[in-house]
């Protein structure tokens, strides 16, 4: 019996130990994730600005919406005597990671501003308006092939979207307002230039991205059709981490004051 209320006392010391390791390295990690987000002040004292572009620099021509927010990014960053340091990331879910881990310092290529998207990020004062639209192959009479056009014909229908993509939220309201299921599938790694390749080759039936960017993408797969328009106008902007506010004020006051000269 003596040996069991000693083992019980054991117990209890270990499990207290444990329940101080799990605090303790949890307070450790929260520490470590704060100083990896880099306050505005340490930006200047670096000299350089870490943005998140879909691009390369050199490639920049393959879309004309990345092209003006590019040079935009440049012009803020010379009034700002910073060094624009652009990080390529056409992948969704990795460029919100990277900005969370604080590996970015601001996500230059405009996205949806949306409830959803603003429970994980701050934004820009908006970049541009555009509409969400239907990527999908181009009519073919010769195969009885004829693009959607009424919404409700999406009925039990799959859109493939990018993981974590912040339209989302949209095809689930469409969902909602046609009354019946739209399905969404996910794509890990997967950019929104792969997925209008591969509906433009047939190999999925449906994306979706804003229509400046679906213009882009015409001139280089002809055969996919961009007139099928989800919903309203949708407000874009660049983003920055939720503890970036000094960061966002600045880029905000450059950002107003170049749209007022225009």
């Amino acid at each position: 019996m003596k040996n069991k209320k000693i083992d019980g006392k054991y117990v209890i010391l270990l499990l207290l130990t444990i329940g101080v390791i799990v605090v303790l390295s949890v307070m450790f990690f929260r520490q470590k994730t704060d100083d990896e987000i880099r306050s505005y002040e340490q930006i200047r004292q670096s000299g350089e600005l870490r943005i998140a572009i879909n691009y390369p620099p050199d490639k920049q021509e393959h879309d004309a919406v990345s092209k003006l927010q590019y040079e935009l990014i440049k012009t803020i960053c010379d009034s700002l005597h910073l060094k624009p340091v652009f990080i390529v990331e056409n992948v969704f879910e990795k460029t919100i990671d990277a900005l969370q881990r604080g590996e970015i310092d601001m996500i230059g290529n405009a996205i949806p501003v949306t409830s959803e998207m603003m429970l994980q990020v701050i934004f820009s004062v908006p970049i541009f308006q555009s509409k969400l639209v239907l990527i999908q192959q181009a009519a073919d009479s010769d195969n009885d092939r004829y693009p959607l056009r009424d919404l409700f014909e999406l009925s039990k229908k799959t859109i493939r979207i990018q993981s974590n993509s912040p339209h989302k939220l949209r095809i689930n309201n469409l969902s909602e307002e046609i009354g019946d299921t739209i399905y969404i599938v996910e794509m890990q790694n997967c950019s929104i230039d792969s997925l209008i390749r591969k509906v433009a080759e047939g190999e999925i039936d449906f994306t979706v991205c804003d229509n400046l960017s679906a213009a882009s993408a015409k001139e280089h797969y002809p055969n996919i059709d961009i007139e099928t328009a989800l919903g309203f106008p949708q407000i874009k902007a660049w983003a920055f981490n939720a503890k970036s506010t000094e960061l966002q004020d600045a880029i905000n006051f450059y950002i107003e004051k170049l749209l007022k000269t225009k």
